[in-house]
């Protein structure tokens, strides 16, 4: 059954309180990103219908009333998506535009429409109606996996996390869904990884994912997705129009891995982060405060703005003014290219070179091969150990080098 939060969750830590511990701040509210991308929605709709029309072999007489039917829909998609982009967000998401912050993303706002051009196509796409987008709900009818949200209390140092997720997939559609609770201590939090899922049509773009370790060998891994109603598919079209709400998918990584490895065919790669047990610890509370914020108020997802791995990278940008961390980078607008950024502004470990880390994050064999095992995410992390250990040992060995020329000398 659908567990719907009313009010924020009465929590000592995961609180929407600044000012109740500034040493874990809430991230901020609304859009993570105010990109005006609706703007040139019109244009690129109009040219949508006359390519739709012109592929068609149509008369003048047909073609003329196509592109008449296509400048009417053009515009009235292009003036709610603008009323939309406003009246569902903060109220300095509207006065961003007396700024230069409009020609600033003027190029961003090119590239998103480029992108859905290349990925939607001219296909007739429906639509949920103007109420229904201008007011994102937690109560509507999810498919079974995203019925329930989850949402976590902090109390004395003890995480419990409610509506965790774990199913069974005999197919990616026909699954046995369980969810359960999980409770442990904040401080057994002494990893975090970075999940890459490139789609396979366009490898450019991809799902991005965290992972957190504990110090009993428990993973949660974490996933910001569109919350599917029943009979609903992602459109990258859609997902410019509020027509999909954002959802938090905490679930056990035999779910979420397993189902893209072995279910989707996906290409999954695995890229351990560098953050110390503390910075994993405040990520996590960062992660939180935005799981229960959703609970209590939901956004819509945007497939440019609020989506996956912008939810990642403002998260983390937020636990330190100094990140080199920029949101508005291409590769993080890419995610496809995200884990080559991460790799470069140091992330994710340099001991070795991208291309060798890259070879050995791809764990779709591992996956495979251990698919039943009850100790999946320790052996689908077995190479990065062996990595790891082989760039140590080089280590020392040039320590040792280093220091009998030194003796020599």
């Amino acid at each position: 059954m659908f567990a719907r939060a009313a009010k924020p969750h009465p929590l000592s830590l995961f609180c929407q309180n600044r000012a109740c511990n500034a040493n874990y701040p809430c991230p901020p509210t609304g859009r993570l990103l105010k990109v005006p991308a609706n703007f040139h929605l019109c244009a690129f709709s109009f040219l949508i219908r006359l390519m739709s029309a012109a592929s068609k072999n149509r008369t003048t007489e047909q073609l003329g009333d196509q592109v008449a039917g296509g400048v009417h829909r053009a515009a009235t998609v292009s003036v709610s998506g603008i009323v939309i982009q406003f009246v569902s967000n903060d109220p300095p998401a509207f006065a961003s535009i007396g700024k230069l912050a409009l020609f600033r993303r003027l190029w961003m706002s090119i590239a998103c429409c480029a992108f859905v051009l290349v990925t939607t196509g001219c296909q007739n796409l429906a639509q949920n109606n103007l109420r229904e987008r201008l007011i994102p709900t937690n109560d509507r009818n999810w498919v079974p996996d995203l019925a329930r949200t989850p949402y976590g209390e902090l109390n004395e140092g003890v995480v419990t996390i409610h509506n965790v997720r774990n199913c069974v997939y005999v197919t990616e559609n026909d699954y046995v869904c369980n969810f359960h609770e999980e409770t442990f201590r904040l401080d057994d939090i002494q990893t975090v990884d970075y999940w890459v899922v490139p789609f396979q049509s366009t490898p450019i773009i991809a799902h991005t994912m965290l992972s957190f370790g504990l110090a009993d060998g428990r993973y949660l891994c974490v996933s910001a997705e569109i919350r599917k109603e029943i009979g609903e598919d992602y459109s990258p079209m859609l997902g410019i129009l509020n027509q999909f709400e954002l959802v938090y998918v905490i679930a056990d990584e035999r779910d979420l891995i397993r189902l893209r490895t072995h279910h989707r065919d996906a290409e999954v790669y695995l890229y351990p982060t560098v953050a110390t047990p503390e910075i994993a610890q405040r990520l996590f509370v960062s992660v939180m405060q935005r799981v229960n914020r959703l609970a209590a108020k939901p956004e819509f997802y945007h497939t440019f703005t609020n989506n996956c791995t912008t939810n990642i990278t403002t998260l983390v940008k937020g636990l330190s003014e100094k990140s080199k961390l920029d949101p508005l980078n291409w590769q993080v607008l890419l995610p496809g290219k995200s884990a080559r950024y991460a790799y470069d502004i140091g992330l994710l470990d340099q001991s070795v070179p991208f291309a060798e880390l890259q070879k050995v994050a791809l764990i779709n064999d591992l996956a495979d091969a251990y698919y039943d095992d009850p100790d999946f995410s320790h052996k689908i992390r077995q190479r990065h150990r062996e990595l790891r250990e082989r760039a140590a040992n080089g280590r020392e060995r040039n320590d040792a080098d280093r220091d009998l020329r030194i003796e020599i000398q």
